[in-house]
């Protein structure tokens, strides 16, 4: 993804995931699963935290975070790929006018003068902070740490107890 992206990944079992071939097939879908759930779940708090937030314009945001799981490497990936997502999680300073056309449906449907992009691009330019932070991948991926742990916790469990022949 171009715009920006979160990764929760299993790097740390790496001498696990070379014996998980014991475990048989059934092994990759259980982890798949488990980082499917937490990906799932980053996912939908970072879409809530840009409407729950009141950074919405079309809501093509929030629709355009998703998440992708992969067995190799064991690892999901939620992000967005939005050129102007950063923007948005980070805020937006000063010192660099944005391109007006880009704000003209903007100031059209808010300001009711598409005319007026313009002049909204070069206050953005003089004071900056016209994008207030909204942070909300990496507090969703924060709020959420837990959670995939606890997940992944119980995929090992249940892929030791494959191995086991239980």
């Amino acid at each position: 993804m171009a715009g920006m992206t979160f990764k929760i990944d299993v790097k740390e079992l790496t001498e696990f995931r070379k014996d998980i071939a014991k475990a048989g097939s059934q092994a990759k879908p259980v982890f798949r699963k488990a980082l499917d759930e937490a990906g799932m779940k980053v996912k939908a708090d970072a879409r809530s935290n840009i409407t729950g937030r009141g950074t919405t314009f079309t809501g093509e945001l929030q629709l355009s975070v998703t998440h992708k799981t992969s067995t190799t490497p064991l690892q999901v990936e939620i992000g967005t790929p939005k050129i102007y997502a950063p923007i948005i999680h980070d805020g937006k300073r000063g010192g660099k006018m944005p391109p007006p056309r880009a704000l003209e449906r903007w100031a059209a449907v808010k300001l009711g003068d598409p005319g007026l992009a313009f002049a909204v691009a070069r206050k953005i330019k003089q004071r900056g902070g016209i994008v207030k932070k909204n942070p909300f991948l990496e507090d969703a991926f924060n709020a959420n740490k837990g959670f995939a742990e606890n997940r992944i916790s119980q995929a090992v469990l249940v892929i030791v107890k494959m191995m086991a022949g239980k």
